[in-house]
């Protein structure tokens, strides 16, 4: 499985879900996709060839902290969305990470 799904978006906005769009797709999409697929991974590897799960980030996430209080980045004045991307593919990273500690 490959996660490359991704979006930057200048202003803020919300999905019907009330999520922060860029926070929608960059992070919660590719957790929510990657959890409920694992059951599917499981079943397509094998112990020679197990199912692997790629996730491609960005060197953007060099630019920003692992922002774990405020996921949805409600309590800034103003939007940056090329902060916010950088937020979200660290976010990318932690999850694959942990999903390659915990799989």
């Amino acid at each position: 499985m490959v996660n490359n799904a991704g979006t930057m978006c200048h202003q803020r906005k919300q999905t019907e879900e009330k999520l922060e769009t860029s926070f929608g797709v960059n992070t919660a999409g590719t957790m929510v996709l990657t959890e409920e697929l694992y059951e599917v991974l499981q079943k397509t590897g094998s112990q020679d060839a197990p199912a692997r799960v790629v996730t491609v980030s960005s060197g953007g996430m060099l630019l920003a902290d692992l922002e774990t209080k405020d996921l949805q980045l409600e309590g800034r004045k103003e939007w940056d969305g090329s902060w916010a991307y950088s937020v979200q593919k660290r976010h990318q990273v932690c999850l694959t990470e942990y999903w390659a500690k915990q799989w």
